[in-house]
């Protein structure tokens, strides 16, 4: 039985490791229906409201309008972030 070796082990390291941060980033969630505000948005990013609010209005982000209320489901805002990551 032949056993096939990915010659690029450092990009397959840094998926696995994006994968885990991922999954424990999931597993640290206590309720996937909990929603964040732009002020929790801009706690979590460490910058202004403002930036937060900014960073929500873009066009890909899983925004939820409740009247003048800007909210994101928490599991999305996650999945959101770790795929924008560069």
């Amino acid at each position: 039985m032949a056993i096939q070796i990915n010659s690029n082990i450092d990009e397959e390291l840094e998926k696995a490791e994006r994968l885990l941060n991922l999954y424990s980033q999931i597993n640290n969630i206590q309720e996937a229906e909990d929603y964040l505000t732009a002020e929790d948005i801009a706690k979590i990013m460490n910058c202004t409201i403002v930036a937060a609010r900014d960073y929500m209005n873009r066009p890909d982000f899983p925004l939820i309008r409740c009247g003048k209320g800007l909210k994101v489901n928490r599991l999305a805002f996650l999945t959101y972030n770790q795929q924008r990551r560069v």
